[in-house]
């Protein structure tokens, strides 16, 4: 009988085959998709943005995964990092990452939007 950790891993796998094809059916992430996405009126072109924006906003996302893995730590009083067998740990440093990092990667979401002519932005 599979435990119930099994069973949700198996459930987010299928979902995520599932969202994977769904995008691809909806043009979201094929070669070329933004453009086409962008030229039907359904999102601005990201082909206003430089490289450079597009290079730091990942970048920012990338440290913020590592600042919320240290913040979260040092809060719940784990020392010497998140190295170790223990799943609580694990589990805390985790969700300290990935939440820094979706907030910092959201907030330069809409900074890019912005700068690209979005709502309130030049241009937009």
């Amino acid at each position: 009988m599979p435990r119930p950790q099994d069973v949700l891993v198996y459930a987010i796998v299928l979902a995520a085959a599932w969202c994977v094809v769904w995008l691809w059916r909806r043009d979201v992430f094929r070669p070329g998709s933004l453009e086409r996405l962008a030229l039907a009126g359904r999102m601005r072109n990201p082909a206003r943005i430089s490289a450079a924006a597009w290079l730091g906003a990942s970048l920012a996302t990338f440290l913020a995964a590592a600042v919320g893995a240290g913040l979260a730590g040092t809060a719940f009083g784990f020392r010497g990092g998140a190295q170790g067998d223990d799943p609580e740990r694990t589990a805390v440093v985790n969700v300290g990452a990935y939440g820094l990092a979706t907030v910092v990667g959201f907030l330069c979401a809409a900074l890019l939007v912005r700068g690209a002519g979005g709502p309130g932005g030049p241009g937009g």
